[in-house]
């Protein structure tokens, strides 16, 4: 009997495939292959088979698949029966709550894989070593599990398999060029690359590949595509040792020909999980990509600041002309390996910018489904301990952002990273990210506890690890006291609490909250409004807040992004937001009250400017702008913020031409509400 993994699940006896039943029979085969000769709890086979809601009648249907197996089994000469060549074949056999696999390893595709693999790294013969990995390679018929398995359940029980397989098309490429066999890998290292585009050991392969083939300007060409990509995307150099070889390709040094006896190719290395600190101080100023920066101070006690995620302020002048500095600073810092974060004062060009953890960016980010564009072009980054508030209408596109950024929905163009991690790694995203989906739905018949218990196994841990990790989130959440009931008990705020107790079992660096205050009475706001800012104090994590109730994006978040139909009209600060607004409000003028009359008249030439008296106050005019607020075409996080001050200038010029006196002048303050409104253009 013959059991394959990789790929379709399929079993083969000698007389051809075996029957194993439906989708939910094969994938308890294929966990019990994975695990063959081993014992597999009911209860685990339970959580792998229903991931979400196990029926009441979970472990009776498992009892159930599993005599299917036994049959399929049996008719095709496993199962424990005899063949004619005396042999026995496979058997599932039970020990107490729990089942078994009982066969040769090297039945399972899967374990064959995983030894061929080991004999050919140990092989020094090429020609075999070439021949025993082409093997190994061949036996994978598509992705793991297929058609058996959801893809969270895969990532589970295959951990592992498809790095062992990239490793293994690394290390036969490698014993290729050591043949001298360059002009036939070229091809197939050309398609590699493209589908790996971060995997730096498949690119120094390709680029050895072409420099051998006589192609030497698309080697160098790909290095500088990828060494762009590399800096743009995670700010990140290459390798030192993919350096050297576009150094070596450059002067044609003849070790690199076949038989020079150099392995000029970077060794596998993980992705960085942290983002790159800052390695450059900037003084005297760093003049590149037309702009000038200068280290101006510390950075500002708002910063979130650590040994470990340092931060200094910066002055970004003398932007070129026609250009976005913004634009134009970020990509300077990067190619330095500073990572940018957000405006903490004034503009770019004027402004004090901070380097820090930053932990998530978008860049034009889109999504369209036929016509219509839900997400259009989305920029913005996020830094380590920062809560930024998306805020919009209804349709404005804020959830179909949470699910982009969850990798539930893939962007039509357009790409974004969590902690430098690209969003093509969809794995490794949802590893680093927690949500809280606008509509959750819980099973109403099992506990707070065992609900948490039972996704902290979904993450790897443990069953005792599970269980201390759900008692604890229960109890940072405020429900320790209603563990032990079903969820059909609670209310909605507590069963929000419980999706946010959810979205931290991972201990995620993002946490998304898509509408957590939605249908809660003002008391349960509060609550959910007040573990948002325990979550920040406690894990430093971003936490991505979207919502349309304005009043608590005031209360928590440090910074705020307005959508509308899908796109930014304003990324900053909540009060700087709020403050821009009221620059085109209205502010109090106080002039001698015998001279109001020539004051208003002065001011009402003015245009787009309305002046009323205040109450019975002669001596007091409210002044206020009508012309709208139009949001900076230089990108999110680079609005031309007037200042309010500074905005009435020429109608207190105006006063003051006329001849009166101005005695003070104050600017109204403005509310998040007004900002909202004025760049949405109301509530629709």
């Amino acid at each position: 009997m013959e059991f394959r993994l990789l790929g379709p699940v399929e079993a083969w006896s000698d007389s051809g495939p075996v029957d194993l039943g439906p989708r939910q029979q094969r994938l308890l085969l294929a966990v019990l292959a994975l695990k063959v000769n081993r014992l597999v709890p009911v209860h685990q086979l339970v959580d792998l088979t229903w991931p979400s809601a196990p029926p009441q009648t979970a472990q009776h249907a498992i009892h159930v698949r599993i005599s299917g197996l036994r049959a399929a089994l049996a008719v095709a000469g496993g199962n424990g029966s005899t063949r004619s060549n005396g042999s026995t074949g496979a058997a599932i056999v039970t020990r107490g709550a729990a089942y078994m696999l009982s066969a040769d390893p090297m039945s399972i595709d899967a374990h064959r894989f995983r030894a061929l693999v080991g004999q050919a790294r140990s092989e020094t013969d090429d020609v075999v070593k070439v021949g025993m990995f082409r093997q190994a390679i061949e036996m994978w018929r598509g992705p793991a599990l297929a058609g058996a398995a959801m893809q969270a359940v895969a990532d589970q029980l295959c951990r592992g398999l498809d790095e062992i397989r990239l490793m293994a098309v690394e290390d036969c490429l490698d014993a290729e060029l050591r043949l001298g066999r360059h002009r036939s890998v070229v091809d197939e290292l050309t398609d590699l690359a493209a589908e790996h585009p971060y995997q730096q050991r498949l690119l120094g392969q390709l680029m050895l590949a072409l420099y051998r083939a006589g192609r030497t300007p698309e080697a160098l060409n790909a290095y500088l595509s990828a060494q762009s990509r590399l800096v743009d995307e995670l700010g990140l150099d290459p390798e030192p040792r993919l350096q050297a070889l576009y150094r070596r390709i450059l002067r044609g040094d003849p070790a690199l020909d076949p038989g020079g006896g150099i392995d000029p190719v970077p060794q596998p290395r993980a992705l960085l999980d942290a983002v790159p600190q800052p390695r450059a101080v900037l003084d005297p100023p760093v003049v590149e990509h037309g702009v000038a920066v200068r280290v101006v101070d510390a950075a500002p006690p708002a910063v979130p600041t650590s040994p470990e995620v340092p931060a200094v302020a910066v002055r970004a002048v003398e932007a070129v002309p026609g250009q976005s500095a913004a634009h134009r600073t970020r990509r300077l810092f990067r190619l330095l390996g500073l990572m940018t974060t957000r405006i903490l004062a004034g503009s770019w060009r004027k402004g004090v910018l901070a380097m820090a953890g930053l932990t998530l960016e978008a860049l034009r980010l889109t999504k369209r489904y036929g016509g219509r564009t839900a997400v259009d072009e989305l920029s913005f980054t996020a830094q380590q301990g920062e809560v930024l508030g998306l805020l919009g209408s209804n349709g404005a596109g804020k959830t179909t952002t949470i699910r982009l950024l969850t990798t539930m929905l893939r962007p039509t163009s357009g790409e974004f990273s969590v902690t430098g991690i690209p969003h093509t790694s969809q794995t490794e995203i949802r590893r680093r990210v927690g949500v809280l989906p606008e509509s959750a739905g819980y099973p109403g018949h099992q506990t707070g506890l065992d609900y948490l218990a039972y996704q902290a196994r979904l993450f790897g841990m443990n069953r005792s690890d599970a269980a201390r990790a759900a008692g604890r989130l229960l109890a940072e959440v405020g429900l320790e006291h209603r563990a032990t009931s079903r969820i059909s008990t609670y209310s909605r705020g507590m069963r929000q609490r419980l999706g946010i107790a959810r979205a931290l079992l991972n201990e995620p660096a993002v946490v998304l909250l898509d509408e957590p205050t939605l249908g809660l009475d003002p008391a349960g706001q509060r609550q959910v409004i007040s573990l948002v800012r325990d979550i920040v104090g406690r894990t430093g994590a971003t936490v991505v807040l979207s919502t349309h109730t304005l009043p608590e994006v005031e209360e928590v978040c440090s910074r705020v992004l307005i959508l509308d139909a899908g796109r930014v009209v304003m990324s900053d600060s909540v009060s700087e937001v709020t403050r821009a607004v009221a620059a085109r409000r209205s502010g109090l003028l106080r002039v001698p009250a015998e001279l109001a009359g020539r004051a208003t008249a002065a001011l009402s030439a003015l245009p787009g400017v309305t002046v009323e008296m205040v109450g019975d106050r002669p001596d007091l005019l409210r002044v206020s702008r009508t012309a709208p607020v139009v949001p900076s075409t230089a990108g999110p996080d680079v609005g031309d913020l007037v200042d309010p001050d500074a905005a009435m200038n020429p109608a207190l010029q105006a006063v003051l031409n006329a001849g009166v006196p101005v005695l003070s002048y104050e600017v109204e303050g403005a509310r998040l509400t007004d900002a909202f409104l004025s760049m949405t253009g109301g509530v629709r």
